[in-house]
């Protein structure tokens, strides 16, 4: 049975276990009910860690995300402390020149991200970035931890994404 086909079973039944009763799951591969696209891989955290692991456990991890699971997708985050400040107060014009990549550790990012680029190979077509909350600056308390984006920064959230 291809590895697809397996994983997208686990997921059902990942998704089901929280279902009252005894779920039945049957997976028959000679029926289409859907296409999906692909399964992603990436790493949201933890960057550092996977870096400086010894060598074997490092690449078999690795392996497992970007060559066995036989990704389409990669994600990878999106850090709210890489624009501290507002980097011109124009939504239109992104000043590159106010932005911080080194913030939040991105070199480990980008070498992950060259990992699944050398491992998955042109199979990975799809990339986006995702962020868990806007700047400080942006949101009503002035923090990252709760707090809502303030309707004036709409638009330079837009900029910063």
């Amino acid at each position: 049975m291809n590895l697809r086909y397996i994983a997208a079973a686990l997921c059902s039944i990942l998704l089901l276990s929280t279902a009252q009763g005894a779920e039945t799951i049957t997976v028959d591969p000679a029926q289409t009910n859907q296409t999906i696209y692909g399964f992603g891989a990436g790493m949201k955290r933890n960057t550092v860690k996977l870096r400086s692991m010894a060598t074997t456990p490092r690449t078999e991890i690795l392996n497992l995300m970007f060559k066995d699971v036989d990704p389409r997708i990669y994600r990878t985050f999106l850090r709210h402390d890489q624009e501290a400040i507002n980097d011109n107060a124009d939504p239109d014009v992104l000043d590159l020149g106010g932005l911080d990549f080194s913030a939040g550790n991105y070199a480990d990012d980008f070498w992950v991200h060259d990992q699944a680029m050398a491992i998955g190979g042109a199979k990975i077509d799809t990339f986006y970035a995702s962020c868990n909350t806007a700047p400080a600056w942006m949101k009503d308390n002035t923090n990252t931890v709760q707090g809502t984006l303030l309707p004036q920064y709409y638009t330079e959230f837009a900029e910063f994404l």
